[in-house]
This record gives C-alpha cells, sequence and structure tokens, in this order.
C-alpha cells in the first residue's frame, strides 16, 4: 500500500499536486497531528471543506485522481496502488498539454534556452539555442533536436484529440501550442492541422457541440456540479445521431463519477 506522502515526495518534481480536504475544522486536524506527534505534510489541507458533497463522496477516505485538464481519471479508496500507476502516463501528458517544456539538466552554455523554454517561450528557446551553437555546438544541436521533437509530440496530440471527435478541444490545445512555438518556424505544421480541422465537414456539425461540452466541464471545474450534470444532461440529447454523441456521453459519465 503506497504512503502518501512517499507518492507526493516522488511525483511532485514532475508536476504531481496534492490537495486534502476535511470537513473538520483547523483546530481539530492541527490537534490530531499533534496528538499523533505526526509531521504536517508539505501539501496542502483544506478545512472545514463541503467539496465531499460535489463529487458525491460517501465514504472516506475517498480519492479524487484529475488529469491535466480537471477530468476525473479515477476514484476510489487511495489506499491501493492502481491510481499510482497511472501516474506516469498522466504526467507526460500532461507535460506536453500547456505552452511550456522542460528541457531537463543541460549544459551551462544553454542556460537562457532552458529558461525561455520553461517559461513557455520556445521560440525564444530556439533563438537562444541557435547562439549557444557556437561555444557548445554538439549540444546545442541536441537541444534544437528536442525542441522539434517536442513540437512533433504536441501536433500528434492535437490530431489525436481531433480524430477522436473532439474539435473544438484539439483548437483550444493548438492555440496554446501555435502561441508558444510562434516564429520558431516549428509552428507551421499546426497551422496546417488547424485549417485542417476547421475545413473537415464533419468537425463543422460537432464544433459548436464540442464547445458546449467544455464549457460544461469548465463549471465542473469551478466546482458546481449540478449545473455541470445539467447541462451535460441536456448536451447528450443534441448530439445524439453525431459523431460526437459518444464523446459527450463519456464526458457525462465521468461527470457523474
Amino acid at each position: 500500500m503506497p504512503h502518501l506522502v512517499e507518492v507526493w515526495k516522488e511525483y511532485a518534481p514532475q508536476g504531481l499536486a496534492f490537495l486534502a480536504l476535511t470537513d473538520e475544522s483547523e483546530k481539530i486536524v492541527v490537534g490530531g497531528l499533534e496528538r499523533r506527534n505526526t509531521e504536517v505534510p508539505a501539501y496542502p489541507i483544506g478545512c472545514s471543506s463541503q467539496s465531499g458533497r460535489s463529487f458525491g463522496v460517501r465514504g472516506i477516505p475517498a480519492a479524487f485522481l484529475l488529469n491535466y485538464d480537471g477530468e476525473i481519471v479515477w476514484q476510489g479508496h487511495p489506499g491501493g496502488d492502481e491510481w499510482v500507476k497511472l501516474l506516469p502516463d498522466l504526467l507526460a501528458e500532461a507535460a506536453d498539454a500547456g505552452p511550456t517544456w522542460n528541457p531537463g539538466k543541460r549544459s551551462e552554455a544553454l542556460s537562457k534556452a532552458v529558461e525561455a523554454a520553461k517559461s513557455g517561450k520556445l521560440r525564444n528557446a530556439k533563438v537562444e539555442a541557435e547562439r549557444a551553437a557556437k561555444k557548445s555546438p554538439l549540444e546545442a544541436k541536441q537541444f534544437l533536436a528536442d525542441l522539434a521533437s517536442t513540437a512533433n509530440r504536441r501536433l500528434e496530440r492535437g490530431n489525436m484529440i481531433a480524430n477522436k471527435f473532439r474539435p473544438q478541444e484539439a483548437l483550444n490545445y493548438f492555440d496554446i501550442q501555435i502561441a508558444a512555438f510562434k516564429g520558431s518556424g516549428l509552428e507551421k505544421e499546426m497551422l496546417s492541422a488547424v485549417k485542417a480541422i476547421k475545413g473537415d465537414k464533419v468537425n463543422k456539425t460537432i464544433l459548436g457541440l464540442d464547445k458546449k461540452r467544455l464549457k460544461a466541464i469548465d463549471t465542473l471545474r469551478k466546482g458546481d456540479r449540478k449545473k455541470a450534470l445539467k447541462d451535460l444532461k441536456s448536451l447528450a440529447k443534441k448530439a445524439e445521431g453525431t459523431d460526437i454523441e459518444d464523446v459527450v456521453k463519456e464526458t457525462l459519465e465521468k461527470a457523474r463519477g
């Protein structure tokens, strides 16, 4: 059985975030930790929380694992290791979901390129790497190759999302990536992919439905589960017979938990 603190320490550097919630007051929580001589966890603890109702919690402890998009991908008792096994793939997916890129440890000559990449300025990262090529040609060449590989991987991810009949989600994803890579030349294929998604006849018929699906997910993230479920149920009826029908149903089932 995994120890939560150990799991957090191992995966937090890769982006895993923990949030503990309890309906007990802060005084009771702190008192309990002191009586057990237990160190307060480094991750945050929300006291006097009513979120259990929003998530439909019926027994404790209860845990929910969310992906980068805020969707619940697993829920259950945290004592097992099922959710821990999901972390590597989910964290790898999350690493490419946003505009930033962590190149890992590189030589000092590439420090500016690394800093730009981590802040999501991938065009600047390329420029800085090209400048660094004068002092460290091999390291700079590898950095640029890895940057291009990152762009290709994200291009594939965007196309995969679109091919799963989630066109608006794919467009939103490409907007983020194109802005990050803009001016580097590595965004050209992404721009072509966006044009193809918008020009596809099937996508034209379901773009509006997918936009409403994403809006419902955002409502759920904000904590209004009741409204999100209502909107998704209504959307499921509208989506019947379309290519996005199964996507909406899946989103509804995840929202229901």
